[in-house]
């Protein structure tokens, strides 16, 4: 009787150790994304890599990685100019809990993954001074609560997507210096939370042809006014970020205050 008992202690601790294990390691596919993104953009020069790659359940100490508090999943990755090079993975859509994503200032190349409109939960999206190449893809439409998107200093070409109107939550839009054009989708207009002054369309070839509502909300968001004034012509990557814009750290902060 008394060796039953103690093999059922025995069996409860090891079954209670395990679950606290796996309670404090995040999902492998949320894993299995980290790693590729190290991977496919040069981890190993990196400017900064401390502890990627570590055991299980040390990913909340990886460099640039920051999990909810019982490390469970991951909510921010802040890799901005951080030497990354290279593409960004299709399994980046594995980390369907990130509420922030900043990779900015980097060498980034080829198009943005399509999975990317997996992010639901994505609030802070900045890929912006990058050599991204290809379209701005449809699924970013399907990011809801996003309320800050930079994409500008990249090669982007094609259209903004029509369902951009469904970004409700959006209060800054950068999308300076790319090689986008077209119509500017009517559509846009749907960004009511876009701030005024704040966003910038500058440096591309849209058409400048657009009805009289969809000229006066560009020129009300565009910074400084007057968005039509550049199409056509060229920064060469140089323009300058709007005061404020191009450091994430207040977006970050409050993002860290709402998931606390």
């Amino acid at each position: 009787m008394i060796r039953l008992i103690f093999s059922f202690l025995f069996v409860f601790l090891v079954m209670g150790g395990s679950s606290r294990i796996v309670h404090g390691a995040i999902p492998a596919a949320q894993r299995n994304a980290l790693i590729d993104l190290y991977n496919n953009t040069g981890g190993t020069n990196w400017t900064e890599n401390s502890n990627w790659r570590g055991d299980p359940g040390t990913e909340n100490t990886w460099y640039g990685i920051t999990c909810d508090s019982g490390n469970n999943f991951v909510t921010e990755i802040d890799l901005r100019i951080n030497n990354l090079s290279g593409e960004i993975p299709d399994s980046i859509g594995d980390l369907t809990d990130l509420r922030s994503l900043a990779l900015s200032d980097n060498q980034l190349n080829d198009e943005i993954p399509v999975s990317i409109g997996s992010l639901t939960s994505l609030q802070y999206l900045s890929l912006s001074n990058n050599e991204l190449t290809g379209g701005i893809p449809a699924e970013i439409g399907d990011l809801s609560e996003l309320t800050y998107l930079s994409l500008s200093n990249n090669q982007l070409v094609g259209t903004i997507p029509d369902n951009i109107g469904n970004l409700e939550s959006l209060t800054i839009l950068l999308i300076s210096n790319n090689r986008l054009q077209g119509q500017i989708p009517e559509e846009i207009k749907l960004l009511t939370n876009l701030i005024d002054d704040r966003s910038d369309f500058r440096y591309n070839n849209f058409s400048t042809t657009v009805s009289d509502g969809l000229q006066t909300f560009l020129d009300r968001k565009q910074t400084g006014g007057n968005w039509e004034a550049s199409q056509g012509s060229t920064d060469n990557g140089t323009s300058t970020p709007l005061a404020g814009d191009d450091d994430s750290s207040c977006f970050l902060r409050s993002i860290s205050r709402s998931t606390e």
